[in-house]
């Protein structure tokens, strides 16, 4: 880049000496230094195009190649994205399947445990019926006993009491005992 600035500043002090003479030139005048000016051009063309050209080539290769990674990592990430959408819609899914499943899971238990209160209690009913009933029993059974000890001793007293029936009772348990 520097060359080039060299050779238009020298280009251009050739021009300006060229034009001195006090500046009563002709056109004639202006064919050396176009010769000059297209003579140098021409040769710094074909001495730098294929510098440019290697340049701007290699720069075409570059910007390709990194429009080419863009394209691939914008691909990728569309891929990625639309994955990421799909197991999104997944999950929202999921989530309320796991959400239906767990209320299923809690009706079930709560009729489970429903079920299983009320035949707890009518177990408990039934035993509590069953001991109330054996403990009626059991006090019966204590009323009749005492109720028969009662009575013999009480017919014990009236046999005591009187003669005549004493001695008819023995006999009567005499005849019984044979």
């Amino acid at each position: 880049m520097s060359k080039v600035v060299i050779l238009l500043s020298s280009l251009v002090a050739s021009v300006a000496f060229a034009a001195g003479g006090g500046g009563h030139g002709s056109p004639v005048d202006l064919i050396p230094p176009f010769l000059n000016f297209a003579v140098l051009f021409g040769f710094l063309g074909y001495k730098l195009t294929p510098v440019f050209r290697k340049h701007f080539t290699s720069k075409h290769k570059e910007v390709k190649e990194t429009a080419e990674r863009a394209q691939t990592l914008k691909h990728e990430a569309e891929m990625k994205l639309e994955q990421q959408e799909k197991k999104n819609q997944t999950l929202s899914k999921t989530i309320e399947e796991i959400k239906t499943q767990a209320q299923k899971e809690i009706e079930k238990y709560k009729a489970e445990k429903a079920k299983e209160n009320e035949e707890r209690i009518a177990k408990l009913k039934e035993d509590a019926e069953s001991k109330i009933e054996m403990q009626k029993h059991e006090y019966i059974t204590a009323l009749n006993s005492e109720l028969v000890d009662l009575i013999v001793s009480k017919a014990k007293s009236t046999v005591k009491s009187e003669g005549g029936l004493k001695s008819n009772v023995e006999s009567k348990l005499m005849q019984g005992l044979k």
